[in-house]
């Protein structure tokens, strides 16, 4: 993501909403952040409801909870296992 001095954007609002076609784009205000220039198509996306849910650890429902742990076991697979003891006869 480009950042702009309001300044630059003053001065060159061309180029900047050129860049902003591609990707969002910071205006700088004193060196700090205070605004971002987007296609108005951009925005609408975000503005789109998202029907995901987001769930702390303790919150997740019990399908989902066996979900996670079911990929994670297959992400890690032999790992996961403990690794046998050598002093172990």
């Amino acid at each position: 993501m480009r950042e702009f001095s309001e300044a630059e954007w003053r001065n060159d609002p061309a180029t900047v909403a050129s860049e902003a076609d591609h990707a969002p784009v910071i205006l700088l205000n004193d060196g700090q952040p205070r605004h971002i220039l987007m296609t108005i198509e951009r925005y609408r996306r975000m503005q789109r409801h998202d029907p995901r849910r987001a769930y702390r650890t303790h919150e997740a429902p019990p399908e989902i909870t066996a979900e996670f742990l079911t990929a994670i076991d297959a992400f890690l697979g032999d790992e996961a296992q403990p690794e046998a003891d050598d002093n172990q006869a």
